[in-house]
């Protein structure tokens, strides 16, 4: 994994923390593994985060304030017909820029580490579907176990389509603009029940 000179070295830890304890797990990721990774001495992660733990909960707080302000943003500025494809838009962005961040906010989360941190997740991951709602319930005439049908329905998509869709060359403009047509199709087909 090679890095520019332009990334700063927190960003370099964080995003390989992210990678390593995506593919690998917490447990079996060390600090030296960490430090390697993202090209720099063990001692600047201490300096950073102090511990691995420590590292792992700014990842899930940094996500999770990612995808908050997402949606807020997309509440305060759009007209109400606009919100929901504006949001669709730009969390499908975020998590194709920050793939592992949405794995373990999302999809997996880092339950074999700490109870407390799979807390953290559960926790911030419904302070995440509130602001969804807080947004859809105004626009749709749903109830709330259609609500997370349709926010677990989306998470899905997107994930599926990281799956299929592998990081770099294979990414190109025309597939990610086919796919979140694709995601919008599926979310008023949702929504519009």
């Amino acid at each position: 994994m090679k890095y520019s000179g332009t990334d700063n070295t927190e960003k370099r830890i964080e995003t390989a923390a992210m990678q390593l304890f995506f593919t690998r797990g917490v447990d079996a990721v060390s600090i030296r593994d960490i430090a390697k990774a993202a090209e720099c001495n063990s001692s600047m992660i201490h300096y950073y985060f102090r511990t691995k733990e420590k590292l792992l909960y700014f990842i899930v707080e940094r996500t999770t304030a990612d995808t908050v302000s997402i949606v807020d943003e997309e509440i305060k500025q759009k007209k109400s017909s606009e919100q929901l494809n504006a949001f669709i838009d730009k969390f499908f962005n975020w998590a194709l820029l920050n793939r592992y961040g949405f794995d373990v906010l999302f999809i997996n989360g880092i339950s074999e580490y700490k109870e407390s941190l799979s807390d953290l997740i559960r926790e911030r991951r419904e302070v995440v579907f509130s602001q969804y709602k807080k947004m859809i319930k105004p626009l749709f005439a749903i109830n709330d176990q259609e609500l997370l049908f349709s926010f677990y329905t989306f998470l899905g998509t997107i994930k599926m389509y990281l799956l299929l869709a592998p990081e770099g060359e294979k990414n190109h403009l025309e597939q990610i603009n086919g796919f979140r047509k694709y995601l919008h199709k599926v979310m008023d087909n949702i929504l519009v029940i």
